[in-house]
């Protein structure tokens, strides 16, 4: 009789313990699914319009984008769509021709409106919105989300679309001066978009392209108005402002070239510090003198150079000091009572105190003497 060992038991039981524990979880689990944001790729940092872009393409339409406006210079096809979002201020005159003839042959220009409408020179500097007679003025009114929602009805659409122009507040408003606009559309407080019908062809302005960033462009319905505006174009242009890349990632995608230029930069000071220009000159010990010998030459320096009167003005400051010391208000005194009081502390004649108290000094004798009666006088006291 064969006898199975204390392991094959318990590697059965453990087997048959791992299969229900599997057959439960397998019955009772529920998948959950999340999304995690891994931020924008380089590519989608640089071109605002990149989702717009990639959902063109995917609709099979032809895609180009500029950042000016040389592509006149070939001409679109006829009938394709060129949206503009950069501002015309500045454009020439003969690019300005190049478009009207475009669209007047049937292409289709969507603008977006840059320039406010002033006043003061009865115009915009967007001297192509100014030919067609429209004017944008300036709102900087907030509004709520479902007020600033513009509702338009496009022929063969069942459904309205819904378009926010401007995320947070109004860009501004359009108004059509000559009153040959075809279409207008916006809320109940402004209105956001102007069509112009230009020979065969089509201008479109609007207040904002914002609809159709990266971030924007999936909020209401913001892709199906770009669908609807390209119509049955067979390529659609995008020309709009770049946004640079940052500092940071200009000085990282060029750091071997940046560390190179500093460390030639660095060698070639080092290394014309090393010369020496002109003669070399020994270094002098420096002189010492005693601190009397400064004491008397800066008081033969202030008696040259106004005959001793700050010296005068302070011995004469440091007598009143010494004298507010044993009489209260000695400062106050005349010049007769101060004399007085001196004589009473250092018996020192009256006759000679009264020279001391004669502000003009004759000579350098004169000066001598009374410096000499300071001293006896604060010897006394």
């Amino acid at each position: 009789m064969n006898r199975f060992s204390r392991q094959f038991y318990i590697a059965c039981i453990a087997a048959v313990l791992y299969f229900f524990c599997s057959l439960w979880f397998f019955q009772t689990y529920t998948k959950v699914y999340y999304e995690r944001s891994l931020g924008q790729s380089y590519e989608a940092s640089v071109n605002p319009f990149l989702a717009a872009e990639l959902l063109l393409k995917e609709r099979e339409f032809e895609f180009e984008k500029y950042d000016n406006y040389t592509l006149f210079d070939q001409k679109p096809g006829d009938y394709d769509t060129v949206f503009i979002q950069s501002s015309r201020v500045g454009m020439t005159q003969s690019t300005t021709s190049k478009m009207r003839v475009w669209v007047e042959g049937g292409g289709h220009l969507v603008l977006l409106a840059t320039e406010h409408y002033e006043y003061d020179r009865e115009g915009s500097r967007d001297v192509f919105l100014d030919e067609l007679g429209l004017r944008f003025y300036e709102d900087d009114e907030y509004y709520d989300e479902d007020e600033r929602l513009t509702n338009f009805k496009f022929d063969d659409y069942d459904e309205e679309t819904h378009v926010d122009f401007g995320q947070w507040y109004s860009n501004g408003y359009l108004i059509d001066d000559n009153g040959e606009a075809v279409f207008i559309g916006g809320n109940e407080h402004s209105d956001s978009m102007i069509q112009y019908e230009l020979g065969e062809g089509l201008i479109t302005v609007l207040t904002d392209f914002d609809q159709w960033t990266n971030y924007r462009i999936a909020q209401h319905d913001h892709a199906m108005f770009l669908l609807q505006l390209t119509g049955n174009s067979d390529k659609v242009w995008f020309v709009y402002q770049k946004n640079m890349p940052g500092l940071m990632s200009i000085i990282i995608d060029n750091a071997l070239e940046l560390s190179l230029s500093i460390s030639i930069i660095l060698f070639l000071i080092m290394f014309g510090n090393i010369w020496r220009k002109g003669a070399i000159r020994s270094d002098e010990l420096p002189i010492q003198r005693e601190i009397m010998q400064h004491i008397r030459a800066a008081g033969e320096f202030n008696y040259r150079l106004d005959d001793g009167y700050t010296l005068y003005d302070e011995m004469m400051q440091d007598i009143s000091r010494l004298m507010e010391k044993k009489v209260y208000g000695f400062a106050k005194l005349s010049d007769a009572d101060k004399i007085k009081k001196i004589h009473q502390y250092t018996q020192i004649k009256i006759e000679a105190l009264k020279k001391l108290f004669n502000q003009e000094i004759e000579n350098h004798n004169d000066f001598v003497s009374k410096v000499d009666l300071f001293q006896k006088i604060r010897k006394q006291i």
